[in-house]
């Protein structure tokens, strides 16, 4: 009798945790099409529901509306954002998310609530770039319809020329082929830094120009005019392509390098840009604000100096200036607030450059941090850097052996200096 009694138990138990695990996974998938509103865009969504199912959508990272799901047809949930009514405009970005009854649990295990490998298993990302992607929203790297026709923007299917089944037959000349500037294949034209705007006005991309005007043949387009985005061609740009040894680099090799070193082809679901997670305890979140369509501005949550450190490792030293790099080699700090403290000396220190969790958004503008919250705003290594490259002059002297440099500046000489420390 007790035999019986606990086999019913038991089984009862593990029907109750197959269901909730079934019922708890995100959605493999977001069907998503966009419908015109007037001159604007209401986006739909659509995805095989499952209990405790929420959406979610931000323009910038921070603040997250929950939208309605009025109607499940057949086991899915459709739901229809109207923006108030007013629609999106045009070029504009607009971020979904999926939420599965997890998600709440395991965000609140983590620090400062930001978002883990846990976490990112909660939740399906939708990445909706209004008015592209005709009615269906795709692009090449993701929001793929069940009969989409997208695929063959980077792949061919039995007669390909590179790996992977690659249209092209590098990763560089691949990536070429929809962003370089002139050839329309993506609003962003990376060897120029710039991107388009509703308007077709290229203005300045968050990452910087790529080409220097001194590259091999066959890499990506030539090199920025002077009326370009950014104002020229690069004084200085990150290797992808061939093998090269990084400054601060951990390891005594060279690393071979390319376009995926740092992104991946299809959308994660952590950020825009595509860039790779690390490793489970850290989440690269980015977002580019753009509600207007015009002009795109970084909003930075976490993971990037950690994400910069993985070639970089010398130069992510923690919370204070006296930490020591290899060599003997002192560096500036990483990942560290805005209000600084040095024994009884405390500095509030005000920047416009680039932060993680900047707390004043000043009206489309994510990147102001002049406001009493110095606290919320964490300086990293991009808020000195551009990823890609830089048009700015000014060079310093390299103690990694690399020569003089313009190291990716975000301004001419050292004038980000001046930026936080205003002497």
């Amino acid at each position: 009798m007790m035999k019986r009694m606990l086999t019913r138990v038991l089984t009862i138990f593990f029907i109750c945790f197959f269901i909730e695990n079934v019922a708890h996974a995100k959605p493999s998938s977001v069907e998503v099409w966009q419908e015109a509103n007037k001159n604007n865009f209401n986006v739909h969504l659509k995805w095989e529901f499952q209990q405790g199912d929420r959406l979610f959508r931000t323009l910038n990272g921070d603040e997250w509306i929950e939208i309605s799901i009025p109607k499940r047809e057949n086991g899915f949930a459709v739901a229809k954002d109207t923006n108030n009514g007013n629609g999106f405009r045009p070029a504009s970005i607009v971020y979904f998310e999926v939420r599965d009854a997890n998600y709440q649990r395991e965000l609140t295990k983590t620090k400062h609530n930001v978002r883990n490998a846990a976490v990112q298993e909660t939740l399906k990302r939708v990445n909706v770039f209004i008015g592209t992607g005709g009615s269906t929203a795709e692009n090449a790297h993701g929001n793929y319809v069940s009969n989409t026709n997208t695929c063959k923007s980077c792949h061919i299917t039995h007669k390909a020329v590179g790996p992977k089944l690659n249209a092209a037959s590098s990763v560089r000349a691949l990536c070429a082929t929809c962003h370089t500037a002139g050839l329309g294949g993506s609003r962003y034209a990376a060897d120029w830094g710039g991107v388009v705007s509703r308007n077709g006005s290229l203005t300045a991309s968050l990452a910087g120009p790529i080409t220097t005007g001194t590259e091999k043949s066959g890499r990506f387009g030539t090199a920025a005019k002077a009326n370009g985005p950014h104002g020229g061609k690069a004084t200085s740009a990150h290797s992808y392509m061939d093998a090269h040894k990084a400054p601060g680099d951990s390891i005594s090799g060279n690393r071979q390098m390319s376009c995926t070193s740092c992104h991946q082809g299809h959308i994660n679901n952590n950020n825009y840009r595509l860039l790779k997670d690390i490793n489970p305890n850290v989440v690269v979140e980015a977002y580019a604000v753009n509600v207007n369509g015009l002009e795109e501005k970084a909003r930075y949550k976490s993971g990037m100096s950690s994400f910069c450190s993985q070639c970089h490792g010398d130069f992510h030293k923690g919370s204070s200036t006296g930490n020591v790099a290899n060599n003997g080699i002192y560096v500036h700090p990483t990942d560290v607030n805005l209000l600084y403290k040095q024994g009884n000396k405390v500095e509030r220190l005000t920047t416009m450059l680039p932060l993680e969790n900047p707390f004043n958004l000043n009206n489309n503008n994510p990147n102001n941090s002049k406001s009493p919250q110095y606290e919320n705003s964490t300086l990293t290594c991009i808020t000195c850097h551009y990823g890609h490259g830089t048009a700015k002059v000014g060079t310093q002297k390299s103690n990694y052996g690399n020569g003089n440099s313009t190291m990716l500046k975000r301004t001419d000489n050292l004038g980000m200096c001046q930026e936080c420390h205003q002497k």
